[in-house]
C-alpha cells in the first residue's frame, strides 16, 4: 500500500456534487471530497479563514463551524460556506458546481415545503 502525504488528493477525479438530492446528500459527497484531498478538518478551518480573511471577511469562524458543516442531519447549509470549503479542497471551478448542486436542493426543500402547505 502506498503512502500518500496529507493533504495531497488523491489519484483520480474528486466527489461530484451532480444529482444530490438533499443536504445529507451533499454532506456525504463533502465527505468523499475532504478525503479525496486528504485535508484533515483543523487544516480546512485553516485554509478557509485564511482565504476569506484574503477577501476582507472577517467573521470569526470557528473551528466547530466548519467540523458541524460536515455532519450528518442538518436540515441546511451555509451556501457561502460550502462554497469556501470546496474551494479550499477542490478549486474554484469545482466550488461554482457544488454551488449550483446547492441551489437545487435548496430549492427542492422550498418546494416540498410549499407542497405540504
Amino acid at each position: 500500500m502506498a503512502l500518500r502525504i496529507p493533504g495531497t488528493p488523491s489519484v483520480g477525479a474528486p466527489s461530484d456534487p451532480h444529482a444530490v438530492r438533499t443536504v445529507d446528500d451533499v454532506i456525504v459527497r463533502l465527505r468523499e471530497l475532504r478525503a479525496w484531498a486528504g485535508l484533515g478538518y483543523h487544516e480546512i478551518h485553516r485554509r478557509v479563514v485564511h482565504l476569506r480573511t484574503s477577501r476582507g471577511i472577517h467573521d470569526g469562524l470557528s473551528y466547530n463551524t466548519v467540523y458541524r458543516r460536515m455532519q450528518l442531519g442538518r436540515s441546511r447549509l451555509d451556501v457561502e460556506l460550502l462554497v469556501d470549503i470546496v474551494r479550499v479542497l477542490a478549486g474554484e471551478e469545482a466550488a461554482v458546481s457544488w454551488r449550483l448542486a446547492y441551489q437545487v436542493v435548496a430549492r427542492g426543500r422550498a418546494r416540498r415545503r410549499i407542497q405540504r402547505g
